[in-house]
């Protein structure tokens, strides 16, 4: 049986070799690797904040408490969708999954507060 040309002919132990680290390498993204990362006294304006850490993204879930004075919006992935924390409220999530790619914090036109976000990837 002659290879198609540029294709290699491997033997079977050398294809399950293969399939086995594409399935590894594809596993190893949804295991977290159990880090996280505080980050405290943000201030948050009316300007987005993007949060960032040492292997973001992908992050698996994050944890915030806003001190306040004022409520903050938290986007996740997309600044079109928004979830509000309130001044002395927390809100964790965790995804199940390394599949957060952005995490935003912002406040309304006028308003500022400061938070503690956790991340875990």
């Amino acid at each position: 049986m002659a290879a198609e040309k540029g294709k290699k002919i491997v033997s079977t132990s050398e294809a399950q070799t293969l399939i086995l680290k594409e399935i590894y390498e594809s596993i190893k993204k949804t295991i977290p690797q159990g880090e996280v990362a505080s980050l405290s006294s943000i201030e948050i304006t009316t300007e987005y904040y993007e949060v960032t850490g040492p292997q973001f993204p992908p992050l698996f879930g994050f944890s915030i408490h806003n001190y306040g004075p004022d409520a903050v919006w938290v986007c996740i992935n997309s600044k079109l969708k928004k979830r509000k924390i309130n001044i002395d409220d927390d809100w964790a999530l965790n995804m199940g999954a390394g599949v957060i790619k952005r995490l935003y914090l912002v406040c309304e036109p006028g308003e500022n507060a400061t938070v503690d976000v956790d991340i875990t990837y």
